[in-house]
C-alpha cells in the first residue's frame, strides 16, 4: 500500500517508489516539512494592511459611550507575546489608535481605564501616568482626553492641605510635567483638553482657574485639538491658533497611523 506524508500527498504522485529506501527518505523529507511547519507563522505571510486589520479586531480598543465617556471593548493582548515583529505591528495598532483618557489633580495624573461590561456597567481603575507605560509604550500614543480638575479651596485644604492660589499652582505644575511627556512624542493626532472646575458654582468660565491650562500652548506636536467645560471661547481659540500654526509650520507633517 503506498504511504501518505503528513500533508496528505500521495507518494506516487511525487515520484517516490516503494521500496524501504524510498519510503525511509519520504519519511525524513516528511518530518523536515512537519518542523519547518511548527517554525512557521502563518499570519505574518499576510499583507501588512490584512494583520492590522486582524490586529484591530482582536484587540482592546476604545469607544465613545456618550453621557459615561470613553470605555475600553475588552479583547485580547496575548498576540503581543507571539513574537517580536507581531508585537511591534501591534503595540503601534493598539497604543496609536485608542484614546487614553488622562486625569490631572493638584498632585498628580492618572491613567483612567475603563471598561464597558455586557450589563452596560463601566467599571473604573486608575494607573499612574505616565510611569505605568514604558517609555518605549508611551512613545507610540497618539490620542489623548485629558480632565484637569480644579477643586474649591474646602475640599483643596481637606484633601491637600492647600487652598486658594496654591490650588491653582500645584494643578498646573502637574500640567507643565505631563506636558513635558506630551512634546516627547513625535505627534498627537487628537487632544482633548476638558477643565472640570468644581471651585465656583457659577457656569461662567474661570479665568484664573484656566491659568492651569497654559503649559499646553507649548505643545508644538497636536494635529487636531478640541476643548470643553470651563474654558472661554477666546481660550479656545487661542489653543487652536497656537497647535494649528505650529504643526503647519513644520516642514514635513506626521503621517497618521
Amino acid at each position: 500500500m503506498t504511504s501518505i506524508s503528513v500533508y496528505g500527498y500521495d507518494q506516487q504522485i511525487l515520484g517516490y517508489g516503494s521500496s524501504d529506501e524510498e519510503s525511509k527518505s519520504c519519511q525524513d523529507v516528511g518530518s523536515l516539512r512537519l518542523a519547518e511547519a511548527a517554525t512557521q507563522c502563518f499570519l505574518l505571510q499576510l499583507p501588512l494592511e490584512l494583520r492590522e486589520h486582524i490586529y484591530r479586531c482582536i484587540l482592546p480598543r476604545t469607544i465613545d459611550t456618550g453621557t459615561k465617556g470613553i470605555a475600553w471593548l475588552r479583547g485580547t493582548t496575548s498576540i503581543l507575546a507571539t513574537s517580536k515583529q507581531i508585537h511591534s505591528e501591534a503595540a503601534k495598532i493598539f497604543y496609536a489608535n485608542n484614546t487614553f483618557v488622562l486625569d490631572v489633580v493638584w498632585d498628580c495624573s492618572t491613567f483612567v481605564y475603563q471598561w464597558l461590561l455586557p450589563s452596560g456597567l463601566i467599571p473604573k481603575h486608575t494607573m499612574a501616568f505616565p510611569d505605568h507605560f514604558s517609555p518605549r509604550n508611551r512613545a507610540l500614543m497618539r490620542k489623548f482626553y485629558i480632565r484637569v480638575h480644579h477643586v474649591d479651596s474646602y475640599t483643596g485644604m481637606v484633601k491637600y492641605n492647600y487652598g486658594g492660589h496654591g490650588l491653582i499652582d500645584g494643578t498646573r505644575d502637574q500640567v507643565r510635567f505631563l506636558c513635558q511627556t506630551l512634546r516627547s512624542l513625535a505627534s498627537i493626532h487628537s487632544l482633548h483638553i476638558h477643565l472640570q472646575d468644581d471651585s465656583t458654582t457659577s457656569t461662567a468660565p474661570n479665568d484664573s482657574a484656566q491659568t492651569m491650562l497654559e503649559p499646553f500652548l507649548d505643545l508644538k506636536n497636536t494635529l487636531r485639538i478640541s476643548t470643553s467645560g470651563s474654558i472661554t471661547p477666546a481660550f479656545s481659540q487661542k489653543l487652536h491658533a497656537l497647535l494649528t500654526d505650529a504643526n503647519s509650520q513644520k516642514d514635513v507633517l506626521p503621517t497618521l497611523t
